[in-house]
């Protein structure tokens, strides 16, 4: 290649430089939000990711990132009386169910009843 034909053809090869750093930083990162934990298999050995931002990886065949969310998850039912059950001393109990989706992994929900006096 003679000295003047890389001269002139510089911005093609920054562009095409540019091109191929923002691939590779696509390929080998993975941005983490607050609400997230990351799971990352290194040939099938996890380990856990807690802090949110921009976090480097291996590509595909070497690690795999599983993304889950770590917001507590509420569900009352709604205020319909068909949610409502009624006990022998005449008060009503409505389930209420509180999960992470680490715990619904694990298949343990903990659940919580209210008990309000009964409605006339």
């Amino acid at each position: 290649m003679a000295k003047g034909n890389f001269f002139k053809h510089w911005p093609t090869m920054m562009l095409g430089l540019i091109v191929a750093v923002i691939l590779l930083t696509a390929v080998f990162s993975f941005q983490l939000n607050q609400t997230e934990v990351a799971i990352i298999t290194t040939f099938g050995r996890p380990s856990v990711v807690t802090e949110a931002g921009l976090h480097f990886r291996w590509p595909f065949p070497f690690q795999k990132v599983y993304r889950f969310d770590k917001r507590i998850r509420c569900f009352e039912g709604s205020t319909g009386k068909l949610e409502e059950t009624a006990t022998r001393d005449g008060q009503t109990s409505s389930p209420e169910f509180m999960w992470t989706t680490a715990s619904a992994i694990r298949n343990s929900f903990s659940s919580s009843c209210r008990i309000s006096p009964t409605r006339k």
